[in-house]
């Protein structure tokens, strides 16, 4: 297993590379894509009958809604494994340009996400300094692993 420090950037500075690093994370794209458009044709086909008929979860047999849900469940995986992977910036959804982990969030954003979110960040404190900030559901957290 590979250990990450709780913050690390990822450059890659010759244009050579930059572009197989740009076409690698286009083709695992491009695969997410392709294995998302089958996993929703396959949920479509047991959410409507051959009649284009809404079927709901009460109507499916036991083994088709195992299946819904088994599919579901794969679904959800895949979508995971993606925002958490390095081809996409977790917040901005970029493919290309350097990352920068945040072991916190156990996500990689792009360099200009990261200055945004900095810049933020320190917004928010200095507004909660001056006792206008209120957003009582933001502890500053994320902002903080960015820090």
């Amino acid at each position: 297993m590979i250990h990450m420090k709780d913050r690390q950037y990822i450059r890659i500075r010759g244009p050579k590379l930059q572009r197989v690093r740009l076409n690698l994370r286009s083709i695992l794209s491009l695969v997410y894509k392709s294995e998302s458009e089958r996993i929703h044709e396959e949920l479509e086909n047991l959410r409507f009958n051959k009649k284009w008929e809404r079927v709901t979860i009460d109507k499916m047999t036991e083994s088709q809604v195992k299946r819904y849900r088994e599919i579901q469940a794969y679904q959800n995986d895949l979508r995971e494994r993606l925002r958490i992977s390095i081809v996409l910036c977790d917040r901005c959804g970029t493919i290309d340009g350097d990352r920068y982990y945040n072991k916190t969030f156990r996500s990689w954003f792009c360099p200009k996400c990261v200055d945004e979110i900095r810049r933020e960040h320190l917004k928010m404190m200095e507004k909660r300094k001056a006792g206008t900030y209120s957003c009582p559901d933001d502890n500053g957290e994320f902002g903080q692993s960015f820090m």
